[in-house]
């Protein structure tokens, strides 16, 4: 992995929460992005090297995101689309 930023494009509505999820699948290496439960945007192939030690992760630090951020969750496995949507719809 590069280190640079992963995200998806979309237009987003002035103050008004999203849930943006992203899962990623070590062994097909793909990346899915989801806004509200919907997928976004798959990018497939990607190798990225993920360490199992500790290192830093930059949330909304790119591109001067201003805004607000709630109820990061981090797990140890890639949700599937349905674990996606149901979390998008709690």
């Amino acid at each position: 992995w590069n280190g640079q930023g992963v995200g998806a494009s979309g237009n987003l509505t002035l103050n008004q929460w999203k849930h943006y999820t992203v899962t990623y699948e070590k062994t097909s290496g793909t990346i899915r992005h989801y806004f509200n439960g919907v997928l976004a945007k798959e990018e497939i192939g990607q190798n990225l090297q993920l360490s199992t030690s500790s290192f830093n992760v930059i949330v909304g630090g790119y591109n001067n995101f201003t805004g607000k951020l709630d109820e990061l969750r981090y797990y140890n496995r890639a949700l599937t689309a349905n674990d996606v949507k149901t979390l998008a719809n709690q």
